[in-house]
């Protein structure tokens, strides 16, 4: 079985634009959260999945200076760049990621996707409905999920966001939802915007080494007990993908 994550990545974002090749350190966001995916148990491959934009050429470059392994796709049909990498790549589990999330904690991750690792469901989830921190998100599905999704979606959200068809169709598939005991999906640690990034920034001065290894319990206890990180990035409107409404 041949279990892939594909991090979906690009230059154009409207509220920051190029924010996955702006730097945390000395490493770029998408750096960190390619470090973190490969350290997800059971994963055989890591793909970056960008667009064939010329504002992405620099996406492909830094892939290929890096040795990681990426696909060019449809800007506006996410799903259909997803598909055809997973395509490509010989997918049979795909873990989709975005890339705006360089703290993404991998042992959640690996909790959420176990239960299609041993062939339990079609599709699994920790956002269905969010109970962890804004930027642990991970979803999984199998390819046949993901073959027939893309065979079957016609809207332009389901094309845009990936898997809504799935779970605007639960009695086609079987879905699966991972959930935090304690609701924490107030915290936030993603990069969507101009204060999200700073916010990033001052947690990488602040940890040092740490924050390549910290978790997200420990980055929640950390924010809460920091005098210069608990009244910061409070606000910001979590992925609309999560919210078919």
């Amino acid at each position: 079985m041949n279990t892939v994550a594909i991090i979906q990545a690009r230059m154009g974002s409207e509220r920051l634009p190029g924010k996955v090749l702006k730097k945390i350190g000395n490493e770029t966001v998408l750096s960190h959260v390619i470090n973190r995916v490969t350290k997800i148990k059971h994963i055989d491959n890591v793909v970056v999945a960008t667009t064939k934009l010329k504002t992405d050429n620099k996406i492909e470059e830094y892939c290929t200076k890096s040795n990681i392994n990426f696909f060019r796709g449809d800007s506006e049909n996410v799903l259909k760049r997803y598909y055809e990498a997973a395509k490509y790549f010989s997918a049979d589990i795909i873990i989709r990621i975005t890339a705006d999330c360089p703290l993404i904690d991998p042992e959640l991750c690996y909790k959420t996707i176990k239960p299609i690792l041993n062939n339990y469901y079609d599709y699994t989830s920790n956002i269905h409905p969010p109970s962890f921190p804004d930027g642990m998100d991970i979803e999984a599905l199998t390819f046949e999920t993901l073959k027939k999704t893309f065979n079957e979606s016609t809207k332009n959200h389901q094309k845009e966001h990936v898997t809504p068809y799935i779970y605007e169709n639960p009695t086609k598939f079987k879905i699966f939802n991972y959930e935090s005991i304690i609701d924490l999906s107030k915290f936030r640690f993603v990069i969507d915007n101009e204060e999200d990034y700073k916010f990033m920034q001052k947690i990488y001065k602040l940890l040092g080494k740490h924050f390549y290894d910290i978790n997200y319990k420990e980055l929640i206890k950390y924010k809460l007990t920091n005098k210069n990180l608990i009244n910061v990035n409070l606000t910001g409107k979590r992925n609309e993908s999560y919210n078919p409404n």
